[in-house]
């Protein structure tokens, strides 16, 4: 029987929102199935369910059952259609040397290419891993486990959603997804009546899944797939050989093992969010590392930060495979817990990893109470490591609300308000437009969802806007694609006029402007076109091009519209119009932890925040961006 990788793998939040960044992550919610709860079962009972996907960080709040095929297709057609970027197949890597210049054979054909990054995928069979010499950590279990997908019908609840159930037969993980289920179970010679070392047929296999879905019947018309796998989670001991080959996936890479019980495996429930992680991690700090001319020390970050990640998945991992075959008295605690008891407990206790929206380590990138180089404390909900949440703001800036105010008396001459498509509509644009040269594009054409352009011919202009919503992460994207962030949140600062927060806004706008500021020593003192190395060139890179700021401003007050229109002197004055929004219900306020006082987020590129302070302690920043070296 032939495995495929069309069964269904489980999108979570933060996996759906690296793959926003390059415009596929709408297909996969529009063709997949969204899941927002996580259903358990107890001897064939309903036992609870839980929103393991909702969160305060992303704008998802689900899971997206679908294939990694069509995943992989959509996405081999989107870099193709908007970047003019092939992906190239049937090519092997053969060699490679301390210089880093790459055998690469296609179709019988050697090429040797000189690279100034390689980067190649982690696992047990990697040839970069090999070539280098990188042992790999390996902890393997005892248990052993089978994957069944197939067409069925049921009577079961849960036969299209995720799903845990538990009874005297053995436990399984059960996802459904169009007319199909997939269930993963553990093997144990009391119901298989074999050896661990050896294969259980398949008829076998189905009977003790239809005792464990008692009393609910189950009927299979076409098995899809059907395979057997140990739980060996094996890591790299280093991701990164100095600044120039990097290895990514980690455990997650290994995902289609041999039949009987051989290779290793990682749930479903986490989907591809942990490799997605590692790309998404790597690419800006190469980015950022190649425009400095290798004078950042961001990228030396890349290994810590993953090691750290790949460490917290496989915690979590490991945990629920000991209550999925039914070892939970290993991690227990409690003379009157029981295995579906810790069921709960830990979904709740891993939760943030669920979502793949687990924080990160203390670093130079990301700075917390107890880092003493710098002379400030916060108290704020957010620190750095910590995923930035996600909260709405109104659909326009205070720019657009100033110009219409002081137009509006002029109302029998039908207007729109500023063109928002160099805001919006770069959404998935932004990366082949900030990234890629012109010529290696192709001009598209995207209407944007959240166009705020409306005809003005009443005064009562604003009952025509449609009742949406701008994504905070989405603003500080598509205003800084590529870029750190200086978000502040100014609360009430402005109507309450306090002069020494106004003193500081002011201040703080002066020095952003200055140039002696670190913002304008990032974004002008390097050059637009760096110097590139003879070992950079290959004909199916693109090169990287400098066309936007490395430090973006992004204000946000929780004042209303009218209070905007009667404050534009004090606007123009202490802050910028053109990047000032309005926070709605006072929702990125609250996530941040920010009451009455203005405060500063440093956002890296990523998402996550680098560091949190008082806007009193502005000057720090000076001294953050000098202590990474950017």
């Amino acid at each position: 029987m032939t495995k495929t990788k069309d069964f269904p793998v489980l999108w979570t939040p933060r996996a759906l929102e690296i793959l926003d960044v390059v415009g596929i992550a709408n297909y996969i919610t529009e063709t997949g199935r969204l899941h927002h709860k996580f259903y358990t079962y107890h001897s064939g009972r309903s036992a609870g369910s839980f929103a393991l996907w909702s969160n305060d960080t992303s704008k998802y709040q689900y899971c997206v059952c679908l294939s990694e095929l069509k995943v992989k297709e959509r996405m081999v057609e989107k870099l193709k259609a908007d970047y003019n970027v092939d992906v190239e197949y049937e090519k092997e890597l053969i060699d490679l040397d301390a210089e880093v210049t790459a055998i690469i054979v296609h179709e019988n054909a050697s090429e040797q290419v000189q690279c100034q990054y390689l980067i190649g995928a982690d696992g047990v069979h990697s040839f970069i891993r090999q070539k280098l010499g990188i042992p790999m950590d390996s902890r393997r279990n005892d248990t052993f486990f089978y994957t069944l997908v197939a067409q069925a019908s049921t009577n079961f609840p849960g036969s299209q959603s995720v799903s845990f159930i538990d009874s005297r037969s053995g436990s399984a993980l059960v996802i459904g997804h169009d007319g199909e289920m997939q269930f993963t179970f553990e093997h144990h010679p009391s119901w298989s009546h074999r050896s661990l070392d050896q294969h259980v047929p398949v008829d076998i296999a189905i009977r003790h899944i239809k005792m464990m879905m008692e009393p609910y019947q189950l009927e299979v018309h076409k098995i899809r797939s059907f395979e057997g796998w140990q739980t060996d989670i094996r890591v790299s001991e280093e991701l990164q050989m100095k600044k120039r080959v990097f290895l990514i996936g980690g455990m997650c890479l290994e995902l289609y093992p041999q039949p009987a019980a051989q290779g290793t495996r990682q749930l479903e429930l986490f989907g591809m969010v942990s490799a997605l992680e590692h790309v998404n991690n790597l690419c800006w700090k190469i980015r950022l590392d190649y425009l400095q001319g290798s004078k950042s020390s961001v990228l030396e970050t890349f290994n810590f930060e993953m090691q750290h990640h790949i460490r917290a998945f496989d915690q979590c991992s490991f945990t629920f495979q000991l209550l999925l075959a039914g070892r939970g008295q290993h991690i227990m605690g409690g003379l009157n817990s029981t295995m579906h008891k810790e069921l709960q407990y830990h979904i709740r206790k891993h939760k943030e990893i669920f979502s793949g929206l687990n924080c990160l380590p203390e670093n130079r990138l990301n700075l917390r109470i107890s880092d003493k180089t710098f002379a400030f404390v916060t108290d704020f909900k957010v620190a750095g490591g910590d995923k930035l949440p996600e909260g709405r703001l109104k659909p326009y800036r205070a720019s657009q609300i100033m110009d219409l105010h002081n137009m509006k008396r002029n109302v029998s001459m039908p207007f729109a308000l500023p063109n928002e498509s160099s805001m919006v509509n770069k959404k998935h644009t932004s990366w082949g437009q900030r990234v890629f040269p012109q010529t290696l594009r192709r001009s598209i054409s995207v209407k944007s969802k959240a166009s705020v352009a409306t005809t003005v011919s009443t005064p009562d202009t604003w009952k025509q806007i449609r009742n949406n919503y701008f994504y905070l992460l989405d603003r500080i994207r598509e205003d800084g694609f590529g870029s750190f962030t200086i978000l502040l949140c100014l609360a009430s600062t402005l109507q309450q006029q306090d002069e020494h927060s106004l003193e500081m806004l002011k201040a703080f706008k002066e020095d952003m402007n200055s140039p002696r500021s670190f913002t304008r020593r990032l974004s002008e003192n390097y050059p637009s076109n760096p110097k590139v190395t003879t070992r950079l060139q290959r004909h199916s890179a693109p090169p990287l091009t400098k066309t936007s700021p490395e430090v973006n401003v992004v204000y946000i007050t929780n004042q209303n519209r009218n209070d905007v229109i009667n404050m534009q002197s004090l606007i123009s004055t202490y802050v910028s119009a053109e990047n000032l929004y309005l926070d709605h219900n006072n929702e990125c306020h609250t996530k941040l932890g920010v009451l009455d006082s203005p405060a500063i987020f440093v956002v890296r590129p990523d998402g996550y925040v680098g560091a949190s302070l008082k806007l009193e302690d502005y000057s720090e920043l000076d001294t953050y961006f000098d202590s990474i070296g950017a």
